[in-house]
């Protein structure tokens, strides 16, 4: 008697029902990945599962595809609106279940199950709307480190997110504590871009104090000198000509 070969399982969204969804239906998992964006990704990952809820079906490109735009972006926005910016969102889900469809007959797997390199996988995940190429690295390294699908090379071509033992992405996120140095992680890299903007800013700024002597002493005397008495002088930054003084 063999048994039958165990479903994946996924805690992005650390719902087990709206993981559930994402582990057993691709194109879902592509849509939780496109509502990522400037909210919690536990709320958007969980996004699939409460449009699948209103619409009463799981997720079918071709069907999404299809669907009227301003009554797919009512299920997004009915309260609580599946992300901060539902209407818009909902057209880039229309975009992608039309690419989905089109480019694959409504099959996200063939996007990988034709034995294609992994370079060639990251170029297909590129291609989708509502990807670039930092997701579409992020997507392969999930895909291999939790769901079994690792083309030749998939490691190197999903760069940084693939990296064995690290916590850079929602590839990474297996339960709370994970989700926890994921988030830790990402703090600690936005304080040291942000840093490091700041040391440039003040670098490419030095002003007069950061000029040699001698090109100090050009800057003093190339500026402005005081308007003699009599004079009409124009006020720096204003366009605004000065009062002439009276002899």
């Amino acid at each position: 008697m063999t048994s039958e070969p165990t479903m994946p399982s996924l805690h992005l969204s650390q719902d087990p029902e709206a993981d559930a969804l994402l582990a057993r239906n691709p194109f879902a998992l592509l849509v939780g990945l496109v509502l990522d964006q400037q909210i919690p990704m536990e709320r958007a990952l969980a996004g699939p599962a409460t449009i699948t809820e209103r619409i009463g079906r799981e997720l079918d490109p071709a069907e999404l595809s299809g669907y009227d735009p301003e009554q797919f972006a009512a299920v997004l926005s009915r309260p609580p609106a599946v992300h901060r910016f539902p209407a818009a969102m909902a057209g880039r889900i229309q975009k992608l279940a039309a690419h989905v469809t089109a480019t694959y007959g409504g099959d996200v797997t063939r996007m990988w199950s034709d034995r294609s390199t992994a370079e060639e996988v990251v170029r297909r995940f590129e291609q989708l709307p509502g990807f670039g190429k930092p997701k579409a690295r992020m997507l392969l390294a999930l895909l291999g480190k939790q769901l079994g699908v690792t083309p030749v090379g998939w490691r190197e071509a999903a760069g940084p997110y693939g990296e064995e033992g690290s916590h850079r992405s929602l590839a990474d996120v297996v339960d709370q504590a994970s989700l926890d140095k994921v988030r830790s992680a990402k703090r600690e890299r936005k304080l040291a871009k942000k840093a490091t903007a700041g040391r440039a800013k003040s670098t490419a700024e030095p002003g007069i104090t950061g000029l040699d002597p001698g090109k100090r002493m050009a800057a003093r005397t190339a500026e402005p000198s005081a308007a003699a008495p009599g004079s009409t002088s124009t006020v720096a930054g204003s366009g605004v000509a000065g009062v002439r003084t009276p002899r």
